[in-house]
């Protein structure tokens, strides 16, 4: 009896085997013979199809009631195009930035953050008179960059003045004041009221875009530690919002041309 159980054992794993086997061999190739495109534009002329339409109702319905909801009031029109080194825009967005992200920050790595760099290209939309909603800041900032806090050197931070001394550019700064003369000179840098050359090191609250050498900001490549906010822009914004009546967005010499 022990006999014929083994011999009905080892035929259970030969045909076993023998299945994985024929079913390896079958495996079939399948190679494209032609391929055709048709290029359909999405215009109102495109009728709509009841049925996926019916299936879709709910969820927009759903997505536009989150987008139209109300976060807070924007007394005055505010857009990039306002400044030359600096925009009230901007100056809210990075002041904004490390309001909400400094907390995650901290508890994360025991430092404060030292200044604010975004970009200025990185603002896509003005910000109307009225109520700001879901969908204003969705308007703003398109895109899915996330907030970094990057560790860089006085090396890199030199790189980094030179940077906007040539750029000229009003990119979104916080904790951070510049001024440069005729000859594109700094005359005065402070880091959060102090000058820039006490200290060794700096924590930069950016986005990924700009860590990775967006907008040719290379300083910001081999840095000493980087930190990840998990956090999106968009989404810090929109929660800093939550928490606010009304938009106080303004200019204060933040980066300004003295030419004496």
């Amino acid at each position: 009896m022990a006999k014929i159980k083994q011999i009905l054992k080892i035929k259970h794993i030969v045909l076993f085997v023998t299945i994985i086997s024929v079913t390896s061999c079958q495996e079939k190739v399948y190679k494209f013979q032609y391929v055709q495109k048709q290029e359909v534009a999405l215009s109102d002329s495109v009728p709509l199809n009841p049925t996926i339409d019916s299936v879709i109702l709910p969820y927009r319905k759903s997505m536009q009631k989150s987008l139209e909801k109300v976060l807070a009031y924007n007394p005055k029109l505010l857009s990039k195009k306002t400044g030359i080194l600096e925009t009230e825009v901007g100056n809210w967005l990075a002041d904004l930035s490390v309001k909400v992200s400094e907390p995650i920050f901290e508890k994360r790595s025991g430092h404060k953050i030292d200044f604010c760099l975004l970009n200025h290209g990185g603002i896509r939309a003005e910000i109307p008179v009225g109520n700001v909603t879901v969908q204003t800041v969705f308007e703003v900032l398109p895109f899915e960059n996330e907030l970094v806090a990057v560790n860089i050197s006085k090396e890199k931070m030199n790189e980094l003045l030179t940077y906007l001394a040539k750029a000229k550019t009003a990119h979104p700064i916080s904790g951070l004041r510049l001024t440069i003369d005729k000859a594109v000179h700094f005359k005065k840098v402070t880091v959060q009221g102090k000058n820039f050359e006490a200290f060794d090191s700096f924590w930069v609250l950016t986005n990924d875009y700009l860590l990775n050498g967006g907008d040719n900001m290379w300083f910001f490549q081999d840095p000493i530690e980087v930190v990840y906010i998990d956090y999106k822009i968009r989404n810090a914004v929109i929660d800093g919002l939550e928490k606010t009546d009304t938009i106080h967005a303004f200019l204060d010499n933040r980066f300004i041309f003295d030419p004496k």
